[in-house]
């Protein structure tokens, strides 16, 4: 809880805006781990969430006045910010306090009501906590609820808007606050049109654009009591480290310069918790600037089972895919422009790259300082003197080696306490030739070449890929 909103507010500070986090009742250090859940789930668990959510605008105006009584901030130009829940308190907090100089609410909307019986996870401990109480209890939340609905407090979000001091930001595929609610707080604060939307991300996934977030974010809040911030001479290592996530940045951004490819050669071996191997084998990946791409397997052991030992398959520009007795699959029938195996993926992949773009972003634009928040990351040296990047996280641990012309990656491990892997790179070239045919087929003289659709190509390159997540 509130690592989000703490990078934010080092982010801010070392833009020279002063920052200053609210923890609210029910999270972070206002709550032990696990125990949000065993209060909903108490006989008065309705009442104790309904109190909280009473006390947060309170402890935001308080917060307000802690940051009044600095004489370092401007009494004419003190913010708020918020980030899903954070951003219902924040408008509840701005919508009443006509202290507050701008507000930029981020990933919430209006109609509370509908967004906690929106049937997601996050929501599902508060619908039974409603369910399960008592008259009086779920009459005492309906009353607090009533009180901080964003929808029924817009007096001052509205003047803020009409003054260009209102930032609202929404994910458009967000599956914890409905796109309906988002619009609805949207068109009471009088910012229709005006409003940022996330293409394509979700409300977890909407990390992705943290680096654009946060600097959007700083330039609403500066102004010509901001002093500038003077540019700074990365040390070394942090240099190098900028510059290996700038290569994941486009390796995870999965599409090649035009005229070019990405061109990644590797072994891998992936074990369990007690030695057994789950995967090993070769790889080759080869992703173009638009559509292409190819992807070569040999295995030894696979969670696709024994009876795949090598597979083939890419699209150029049709999808085509190898069986094991050689026979040439291609969709050539009924081809669709915008199909692609991505769009049947299982969310977690999608949101996993997602995530993963995201960090590597903010590394790559030189933003380290925020993501020590989540993870340590240093240069280090094995006893051989081979440089690796070292990213230590809750629960993982990840060794990237480097080569010692170039500060592209040569070998990675990881160990996540339940699997190891190590990823041994034999070629990796981001930014490789593409010429004609590198995405085909091997031609084979009087191979059996059978036309199917697309449609069912994609799918079933989706469903190998969802198969093999899943059993890892």
């Amino acid at each position: 809880d509130g690592a989000l909103t703490n990078i934010i507010c080092a982010h801010l500070a070392s833009n020279g805006i002063p920052a200053m986090m609210c923890h609210f009742p029910l999270f972070a250090d206002r709550c032990q781990i696990g125990s949000r859940s065993a209060i909903l789930s108490s006989p008065h668990g309705c009442r104790i969430f309904g109190q909280a959510l009473l006390e947060a605008p309170l402890d935001a105006r308080r917060t307000v006045d802690i940051m009044l009584s600095r004489p370092e901030i401007n009494p004419d130009k003190v913010s708020i910010s918020g980030i899903s829940m954070g951003g219902f308190i924040a408008s509840a907090t701005a919508g009443n306090d006509a202290r507050i100089h701008k507000a930029a609410i981020l990933l919430a909307g209006g109609d509370l009501h509908a967004i906690i019986y929106n049937a997601s996870r996050e929501t599902k401990n508060i619908c039974e906590a409603i369910d399960n109480a008592s008259p009086e209890d779920r009459e005492f939340l309906e009353t607090v609820l009533e009180k901080i609905e964003p929808l029924n407090n817009t007096k001052e979000l509205q003047k803020l808007a009409k003054q260009n001091n209102l930032m609202i930001v929404n994910a458009e595929n967000d599956q914890i606050i409905p796109s309906a609610c988002s619009q609805k707080l949207v068109k009471a604060c009088g910012l229709i049109g005006k409003n940022i939307v996330l293409p394509g991300l979700g409300h977890y996934t909407a990390i992705a654009a943290l680096p654009k977030i946060l600097d959007r974010l700083t330039s609403f809040f500066t102004d010509n009591t901001v002093p500038p911030r003077k540019p700074e001479k990365l040390p070394e290592d942090k240099k190098i480290i900028q510059d290996v996530f700038t290569q994941f940045y486009k390796l995870f951004e999965f599409k090649a310069p035009r005229g070019k490819c990405i061109y990644i050669c590797a072994t891998v071996n992936v074990k369990d918790h007690i030695g057994k191997v789950l995967f090993n084998g070769s790889t080759d990946i080869i992703r173009g600037d638009e559509k292409q791409f190819k992807l070569l397997l040999n295995l030894k052991v696979s969670p696709l089972g024994g009876a795949i030992q090598h597979l083939a398959l890419g699209c150029d520009p049709a999808p085509w895919i190898l069986s094991g007795k050689g026979t040439l699959y291609s969709g050539e029938l009924e081809r669709l422009k915008d199909s692609f195996p991505s769009q049947y993926f299982v969310p977690q992949i999608t949101q996993f790259q997602q995530f993963m773009t995201g960090i590597f972003a903010m590394g790559s634009s030189g933003m380290l300082a925020p993501l020590d928040k989540w993870v340590r990351i240093e240069i280090k040296r094995d006893i051989n003197g081979q440089r690796y990047v070292n990213i230590e996280g809750k629960g993982i641990q990840a060794e990237i080696y480097l080569n010692a012309s170039s500060e592209t990656p040569r070998k990675i491990l990881v160990n996540s306490g339940k699997l190891t892997a190590e990823i041994i790179f034999t070629q990796w070239d981001l930014e490789a030739p593409a010429p004609p045919g590198i995405f085909s087929p091997e031609d084979k003289e009087g191979r059996k070449i059978v036309k199917v659709k697309q449609y069912n190509l994609d799918r079933m390159f989706a469903a190998l890929i969802n198969f093999a997540v899943s059993k890892t």
